[in-house]
């Protein structure tokens, strides 16, 4: 299960990548009408994180795997966790007690074969990948059991061929789908959808961007299980929606007391000729002028959450770390190693660092926090 960027599906890349991606994509696929750049005024001025330490590195006892080339997102099934690797096309078995790794998978069209898949969750009894509109069902042992087409219903207002899906979530009523896709109006729609268990697909919550604007909110869409159901809204908002399983929202879930970083101001000089551009064109842009407060959030089995963060040294901003809201409201941050990838689920956690020669992963356990 992925709590990381939808960018989104998250590879993860980063906040700074994903609203470059986001830009880039909308400005080219956009219309070409025209209007006075002054109508929307300037882009919002910000001031750079300061760097407070390097990027942070693994621990000497993070593993090294030479043979997964990426982590794009990971799950557990059974205390075994399950890796999916969108460089290789695969995904990889990975026992915390070290013992041999389980590849299966491969790139392709055919049978239990994927291509740009960036999302995997272990549900009941089987291990479920998703990419490229299709759901690849697969046995813990990595067997292949079914392959089968995400197709949305007529009822929801999306261009057939934009559908991307970008996360998965488990749930008691079926999978729990994250997609977004374009409206008849050029709009971009993002739903929460349930895929039951006779292959329907109903959307039980959705985020709608406007046609010719850019809705920053749009990089970065928080989406995690709750014991209640499903929390789900944007990283830069201050709070995030409590959905039930019906579609009903229960509460809002506020995060104000999380530190906000601010918009590096070398990465809005970056995007001033797209924007200039955007703007040329009649689609409304402004930069936030702050980092959202969070880019994934996590429901532990007793329903404390645990927020990911972007970790305040790393001026790059490509750096997670987890924290608990503790007493009096404030911040407090988990004894887990930061990481470039950063994966919460139930009790398990574990981080990931690319390197030449493979991928080093650290495997730990958040036990003894749910039981406070």
């Amino acid at each position: 299960m992925s709590n990381t960027l939808t960018r989104p599906g998250k590879r993860k890349t980063g906040i700074i990548a994903a609203v470059a991606s986001f830009l880039y994509t909308g400005v080219v696929a956009s219309g070409c009408s025209e209007a006075d750049p002054e109508d929307f005024g300037s882009p919002a001025e910000s001031h750079p994180a300061e760097r407070t330490s390097e990027p942070a590195s693994p621990p000497p006892e993070a593993r090294l795997f030479p043979e997964v080339f990426s982590v794009s997102d990971a799950t557990v099934h059974d205390g075994v966790w399950f890796v999916l690797d969108g460089r290789a096309h695969q995904v990889h078995r990975i026992s915390p007690g070290g013992g041999p790794v389980l590849s299966f998978g491969r790139e392709g069209s055919g049978p239990g074969e994927f291509r740009r898949a960036n999302a995997i969750v272990a549900h009941g009894d089987s291990i479920v990948v998703v990419g490229d509109g299709i759901v690849h069902v697969f046995s813990p042992g990595g067997q292949h059991i079914v392959d089968r087409r995400f197709q949305p219903g007529p009822t929801l207002d999306c261009f057939a061929p934009t559908v991307r899906v970008s996360d998965a979530v488990s749930t008691p009523a079926g999978l729990l789908l994250l997609f977004e896709c374009l409206r008849a109006d050029t709009g971009t729609s993002i739903h929460a959808a349930v895929e039951a268990v006779d292959g329907t697909i109903r959307s039980l919550a959705h985020r709608d961007g406007e046609a010719k604007e850019f809705d920053f909110g749009g990089t970065l869409t928080v989406f995690g299980g709750h014991p209640q159901g499903f929390l789900f809204g944007s990283g830069w908002e201050s709070c995030l929606d409590l959905v039930d399983l019906s579609g009903q929202r229960l509460d809002a879930i506020c995060h104000d007391w999380l530190e906000r970083l601010d918009f590096p101001a070398e990465a809005a000089r970056e995007f001033a000729d797209v924007i200039a551009e955007a703007r040329k064109m009649g689609i409304r842009v402004q930069l936030p002028e702050s980092m959202p407060a969070l880019v994934g959030v996590s429901a532990m089995p007793g329903g404390r959450l645990v927020y990911q963060v972007l970790a305040p040294g790393d001026a790059d901003m490509e750096t997670l770390q987890l924290v608990i809201r503790g007493e009096g409201g404030r911040a407090v941050t988990l004894s887990v190693p930061p990481a470039p990838m950063l994966f919460q689920d139930g009790t398990s956690v574990l981080a990931a660092w690319a390197e030449l020669e493979g991928t080093r992963i650290e495997m730990r356990s958040l036990d003894n926090l749910d039981a406070n």
